[in-house]
């Protein structure tokens, strides 16, 4: 998909038969379309949420491939919500132990008391005090 604003077509003959009215009124429309998200592409506000986007993609991408996120393990509402916020929750220890070790490498002062008050039992929400 180009950058360059595509012109609106023009047709030196009008016509009578209806598929080709049709099809001319469908490209038209198909154009103009084209156009106005071309526009938007082009606003930083798009670029930050298409980051935004790849960012999160990925993340489920990953809980998809390594965490079988694939398929729910169980039945019911609760069971799958269990089995995805298990996941996230591995997810995100998987990237404090990374964060916390590449910290220790560059000789600054470790981030695990920061983490140990973020993650406190008594800032869990209320339906994850079973699993402590």
């Amino acid at each position: 998909m180009s950058e360059k604003v595509e012109p609106i077509p023009t047709w030196k003959r009008r016509t009578f038969r209806l598929t080709q009215k049709r099809d001319r009124v469908q490209k038209v429309r198909w154009i103009r379309a084209q156009n106005y998200v071309r526009q938007l592409n082009r606003q930083q506000a798009a670029r930050q949420v298409r980051d935004l986007r790849k960012r999160v993609e990925h993340l489920f991408a990953e809980a998809k491939e390594w965490h079988g996120l694939r398929r729910a393990r169980g039945r019911g509402l609760w069971r799958v919500q269990s089995q995805v916020l298990l996941t996230a929750i591995t997810q995100n220890l998987k990237r404090m132990a990374i964060s916390s070790t590449a910290t220790a490498r560059r000789g600054r002062r470790s981030c695990h008391h920061s983490f140990q008050r973020l993650y406190a039992p008594s800032t869990y929400p209320a339906f994850l005090h079973h699993f402590h």
